[in-house]
């Protein structure tokens, strides 16, 4: 168990926020490897499928920005507790739907309540923490949302192993019991925020997409994010069907490569308040582009498997080095506006991956063409960061 980062959250409200945080990758993460046997039982072509994976991000996204501009202006604790339960709820009505567009329809809803809790949970931590500490918080959780992925298809294959599939949502409804549960009992309304302080949510969106360190940590989330989308939508079906691993040893592979980004996210939480945010996130997105190149060769000349998992695994580290420390400076900007800002970062985070939604929707839908998209992105992000810092340095310097 990492060691508890220093903050004015104790441990038991360390717990309920990263289980908060976590409903994302377990909405994800846990049914990846059953992805083949939903499309085997309903009857849906494997597009159909992955749309069960595309709506839940879609509600994830859009509903992160709703409810943390709501949750600056009527407080945390009451939509954490509702955006829990609710996500018990529908992971159940998950298990019952007898098509894959009832699924598609379900797992958006599923989506909004899971976006309740990851927004919502970053602004708590916010507001109860300063900066440095805050980036220590991130880090913390970040390194509980990389321990999700290594054991959630873990568990996911090995579910489908004694059971159905339906069996891995009734799992993580009662993970969503449990949250409920916890969150009511050890996290209050922080005392910090102030309902009052909070301007109207245009103004409050005008303020923060204004302000230019905010908009290049969006661009080093959406980077990251998009590369992580596109190995968890491309994965099951390329190793599965092409390269014939069994949904166990692609859960284990997925394991393998998560641990990446645990390890990215420990030497981010010991580097906080001693490298600074943005040269960690240049780091990553550095990273992220030499990864992203070895798949491209990886895929083309054809190189042996083992490159192949080595690019994978390169891909998903960066998220352990990027996100906390975007997330902790883009919060940091305007206090009053943690829920906003909160929200608009999940938007960014998850909602930027929608836009590759047609890559599935090809004839013949080629991963290395998904592998040169997540060269872009990467490139993409560690350029608009690099030139915001060259130009900031020139300010000051002038």
């Amino acid at each position: 168990m990492p060691d508890r980062p220093r903050s004015e959250l104790s441990g038991r409200q360390l717990v309920a926020l990263a289980l908060l945080a976590s409903g994302g990758p377990i909405g994800i993460d846990l049914y990846l490897p059953a992805l083949p046997s939903i499309a085997h039982d309903l009857n849906a072509s494997t597009g159909s499928t992955q749309l069960t994976l595309y709506s839940f991000l879609l509600g994830f996204s859009g509903g992160q920005l709703v409810t943390g501009v709501l949750s600056d202006r009527f407080g945390r604790r009451r939509l954490l507790l509702f955006g829990s339960l609710a996500f018990a709820i529908l992971a159940a009505v998950c298990t019952v739907v007898p098509s894959v567009m009832i699924l598609v329809v379900a797992r958006f809803f599923h989506g909004v309540a899971g976006a309740i809790g990851a927004a919502v949970s970053r602004a708590y931590v916010q507001d109860v923490a300063g900066r440095s500490a805050a980036t220590s918080v991130f880090s913390f959780l970040a390194m509980v949302s990389g321990i999700v992925p290594v054991l959630a298809p873990v568990l996911g294959g090995a579910i489908l192993r004694i059971g159905p599939w339906p069996v891995i949502f009734w799992a993580v409804a009662g993970l969503g019991v449990v949250t409920f549960v916890l969150s009511w009992m050890v996290l209050p309304e922080p005392a910090l925020h102030n309902a009052n302080d909070a301007p109207r949510p245009t103004r409050g969106l005008q303020t923060l997409l204004s302000d230019g360190v905010f908009r290049v940590s969006l661009a080093a989330i959406a980077a990251v994010s998009g590369v992580l989308f596109l190995v968890l939508a491309q994965t099951p079906f390329l190793l599965q069907e092409t390269f014939g691993l069994s949904a166990t040893h692609y859960a284990l592979s997925f394991a393998a490569w998560s641990l990446g980004a645990v390890a990215c996210s420990t030497v981010s939480r010991r580097l906080s308040g001693v490298v600074q945010p943005a040269t960690i996130i240049v780091a990553g997105l550095v990273l992220s582009m030499l990864s992203s190149c070895l798949l491209v060769l990886a895929l083309s000349l054809p190189l042996p498997f083992l490159f192949v998992e080595l690019a994978f695994a390169g891909c998903i580290a960066p998220l352990g080095l990027v996100l906390p420390n975007a997330t902790a400076v883009a919060l940091s900007r305007r206090p009053a506006l943690a829920g906003t800002a909160s929200g608009i970062l999940g938007v960014v985070q998850f909602g930027s991956s929608l836009v590759l939604v047609p890559l599935a929707f090809l004839p013949h839908p080629s991963p290395l063409v998904a592998a040169c998209v997540m060269l872009g992105l990467s490139a993409a992000g560690c350029g608009a960061h690099v030139r915001y810092m060259r130009e900031s340095v020139l300010t000051q310097r002038s």
